[in-house]
């Protein structure tokens, strides 16, 4: 059987043995509803207070500041809500498809333009909206942004600041303390958590409208019964990401490095967009110019490698991606890209493995090419 190798961390990191353990822990209890009264209420609520204690305190921020969710994209949509209609909101034109979309439709978004290394191109002057957000680091190129010059300027014209953080957490260091922000979006499927609980941090006097109206849970920002289970396994999750940091981040930055040279080795003509020594150390976007992106990333499925095509949240879509694209990129290059991401359970063989059957995807692929362009023949 084709052993196969993962290399979409970015779009979900396989869960932690920790997190499982403490998954079935709390699912294996008397599992209350955590806003009852009663003693198992009272159970219920205490390993839910522990998770976001424990959280918070990962995070750089107060238990009372963090609110759980149900993930990053809800995070986004509920910090949008700092900027009611009308009042203006700006994100960074590279932002994950929940902010840029959202912020795109929006007849007072403001979508700012990046350089052609993803960074934020405005320098000196910020719109004067309500609410900006920009990711600290990029889910396809993993670029990091200077939070703190984002915050300066924005704060300059009257913007509070939101930052998703959610490729962020657990692999790079965070500094909400220095960096000042108003809101701040995690997500625990991407450091090795479960999938379907994220966080959400407000500062004290941050006060969004609920998306949906319902109970007063998560202090009224945020009604609906809380999953106990998937919280106090985000939080086991991030407890051992954070604690491995450095070192993980040592590993995955030569990973990485070695990935890249790799992919080079087999396509010398590839355009990378990723720098594992100043952005996230497990992230690389290369595009294989003369080919699909998207269909190499289903040749290399069929061939055991698993990588995506720009965000898994826009899965399903062949149009280039709108990150590379807003970077200046021509859009044949662009849906020529291909992203891989390595994490904590890469083993230093996939590399190896990975570039032996790109080799075969990008030839494939060629072959493929030029039967379509071949000229045809008529007989008589």
């Amino acid at each position: 059987m084709l052993k196969r190798v993962y290399f979409d961390h970015n779009a979900g990191s396989p869960l932690r043995e920790v997190a499982r353990e403490r998954l079935l822990q709390v699912l294996g209890g008397h599992l209350a509803n955590a806003s009852s009264s009663h003693a198992e209420g009272r159970a219920a609520r205490d390993t839910l207070e522990e998770a976001r204690e424990e959280l918070a305190e990962l995070a750089g921020c107060q238990r009372d500041e963090l609110f759980f969710t149900s993930g990053g994209t809800e995070s986004n949509a509920l910090a949008l809500q700092l900027a009611p209609a009308g009042h203006g909101v700006a994100a960074s034109a590279t932002e994950h498809p929940s902010l840029r979309a959202a912020v795109a439709e929006r007849e007072d978004g403001v979508l700012l333009a990046v350089d052609s290394r993803g960074e934020l191109a405005t320098r000196d002057s910020w719109p004067r909206v309500a609410l900006s957000s920009c990711a600290f680091a990029n889910h396809e190129t993993g670029v990091l942004q200077d939070l703190e010059r984002v915050v300066v300027l924005a704060r300059a014209a009257g913007s509070l600041v939101h930052s998703d953080l959610c490729q962020a957490f657990g692999r790079v260091p965070l500094e909400l303390a220095r960096w000042d922000l108003d809101a701040a979006s995690l997500s625990a499927h991407k450091l090795g958590g479960p999938a379907g609980v994220g966080a959400l941090i407000l500062r004290r006097d941050a006060q969004p409208t609920p998306l949906w109206k319902g109970g007063a849970q998560e202090a009224g920002r945020r009604p609906g019964t809380e999953s106990v289970a998937l919280a106090a396994s985000f939080a086991a999750a991030a407890a051992e990401a954070c604690a491995e940091l450095e070192e993980q981040r040592s590993r995955m930055v030569k990973t990485t490095l070695d990935l890249r040279s790799s992919i080079l080795g087999v396509a010398p003509d590839a355009r990378v967009f990723s720098d594992p020594e100043r952005g996230l150390p497990n992230t690389l976007t290369v595009a294989f110019p003369g080919h699909s992106g998207a269909a190499l990333v289903m040749r290399l499925d069929l061939e055991g490698v698993a990588a995506s095509y720009g965000s898994a949240c826009a899965s399903g879509s062949h149009e280039p991606s709108p990150v590379l694209l807003a970077m200046g990129c021509d859009e044949a290059l662009a849906r020529a890209a291909v992203r891989f991401s390595v994490g904590h359970n890469t083993e230093p063989g996939d590399v190896r493995v990975c570039a032996e059957r790109l080799c075969r995807a990008l030839d494939e692929s060629a072959n493929t090419r030029a039967r379509k362009n071949a000229p045809r023949t008529h007989d008589g």
